[in-house]
């Protein structure tokens, strides 16, 4: 592995690490937690961080809140964690910065839309595990029905 991609430095397959990608359209709904949370089925994907120690993140959702008696928010973000997912140590902890957010007021159908993230400081060659969790404001009105996550190596 080379320490950069320096032009005129021959390039590796372990300097461009492959992408990857998970999804489930399995609906998730009145979610009642305020704590972030893992979605049934888990949606997560394990990659090898390239030499440049980069990433792009692209979490995907189709978020609502049916009811217009409240202004409840889902907020769809991620994670990654070093190694195993059981064990390993936390890299970038879930933020609703970094995710997915419906508007407050309730509608009947589902808003779709994803985000980019850059994640950086990764040590290159090592195992990440990316994983996509979920939250809400207030009471159980609020559901899912798409979650994606894909993670792309940034040269």
């Amino acid at each position: 592995m080379t320490d950069n991609l320096a032009a005129g430095r021959r390039v590796k397959a372990v300097d461009f690490t492959r992408a990857v990608f998970n999804y489930s359209q399995t609906s998730i709904a009145n979610i009642s937690t305020t704590t972030y949370a893992v979605g049934d089925p888990e949606m997560a994907v394990r990659f090898m961080a390239p030499t440049s120690g980069r990433v792009g993140v692209m979490l995907s959702a189709g978020i609502r809140n049916n009811s217009t008696a409240n202004e409840d928010r889902v907020f769809v973000s991620f994670r990654i964690l070093e190694g195993d997912p059981q064990d390993g140590n936390l890299i970038q902890t879930e933020d609703a910065k970094n995710g997915r957010s419906n508007p407050a007021q309730g509608v009947d159908s589902y808003q779709y839309g994803g985000q980019m993230t850059m994640v950086d400081g990764l040590t290159p060659g090592v195992w990440y595990f990316a994983q996509i969790r979920h939250r809400v404001t207030g009471s159980a009105t609020a559901d899912i029905a798409y979650r994606g996550i894909m993670v792309i190596p940034v040269p």
